[in-house]
């Protein structure tokens, strides 16, 4: 009668469970969505602000030197060391700046509340694992790079996808050249939206300035300024449409094919991550001649689509005179 008793007490519990909405996630495809900020502390009031523990949050422009965070640390854990930094900050004359090892981090926000220049503070994200002990280790450089942690992402992953296939498509079947241009200026914008949800400004800024500003606008000046019979007349082919549909499948596949096969996934690197101002001075000190040129060039197919519209004018009027 126990046994029977035991059976029947396990198999309710089981079928009671079947309704219970289930706990465990599909990581990673599936993660936690965390609301609102990572733990802070407000020095002016002397009370932490409640949030995740997550990584470390460095702002380089309040930092001091004063090693406030290191003493608080030890003791407990011992993770934070401080290194020697550029000396590009005027209120840090040590030059020193905190690096973490969070293989030992116990992510007590201690380092938080010792900080009296809100130079630290704690975020959402989580996802800190590498494959060497050498890869927990965030030198300040690293940890002044915020964190990507977006709640909305899928959404806006999907609003972007939408908008960027979408005006893709629209360009290569409006009849329209104008509106063409404008949905390829659309899907060139969308691409930017990409580069800003893998936190990247100013790739996206590049992306904008250059092909949606320049390019893009170059392309629909040529089409509305060269008012060419031709340019505007579409011959209709079904089997040359059908033709190039299996041609781009093909050609997507292929690459897809080299994509998946190449092991791009398995890539790990330990470098520290690289400062946008970095780029942008990069940029401007080493390739402004390249800047210069493609500016010219730009300027100059403008005045000739300019020019060649201008010689169309003149030859239209000279035949109806």
């Amino acid at each position: 009668m126990g046994t029977a008793t035991g059976i029947i007490r396990a198999l309710n519990s089981g079928v009671k469970h079947l309704a219970i909405k289930r706990f465990t996630l599909k990581y990673p495809e599936e993660k936690l969505k965390f609301v609102g900020d990572g733990y802070q502390f407000d020095p002016s009031t002397g009370v932490g602000i409640a949030g995740l523990k997550g990584r470390h949050m460095l702002f380089h422009d309040h930092c001091t030197g004063c090693q406030l965070c290191s003493i608080a640390c030890e003791g407990v854990a011992e993770a934070i060391a401080m290194v020697k930094v550029p000396e590009d900050q005027k209120q840090n004359k040590k030059s020193i700046m905190p690096q973490i090892d969070y293989g030992k981090c116990v992510f007590c926000g201690l380092c938080v509340d010792a900080c009296p220049f809100y130079a630290l503070y704690m975020t959402n994200d989580y996802e800190l694992s590498s494959f060497t002990k050498e890869g927990l280790i965030y030198t300040p450089a690293q940890l002044q790079v915020k964190p990507f942690v977006s709640q909305d992402s899928e959404i806006q992953i999907t609003g972007l996808t939408v908008i960027t296939i979408g005006s893709a498509i629209a360009a290569l079947e409006l009849r329209s050249l104008v509106y063409g241009s404008i949905a390829l200026m659309g899907t060139l914008g969308g691409i930017a939206g990409f580069f800003l949800l893998l936190d990247a400004p100013f790739v996206a800024l590049f992306q904008l300035a250059v092909y949606v500003g320049s390019i893009a606008v170059l392309i629909l000046f040529t089409v509305m300024l060269v008012k060419r019979e031709l340019i505007f007349k579409k011959i209709e082919d079904k089997r040359r449409k059908l033709a190039g549909i299996g041609l781009m499948l093909v050609v997507m596949m292929s690459l897809g094919a080299v994509f998946l096969e190449s092991g791009v996934k398995t890539i790990t690197t330990d470098e520290p991550a690289v400062d946008f101002r970095d780029i942008g001075t990069d940029f401007v000190t080493y390739y402004w001649p390249a800047l210069i040129a493609m500016a010219l060039v730009l300027a100059g197919s403008v005045t000739g689509a300019l020019v060649l519209a201008r010689r169309e004018d003149v030859e239209n009027d000279q035949r109806t005179s």
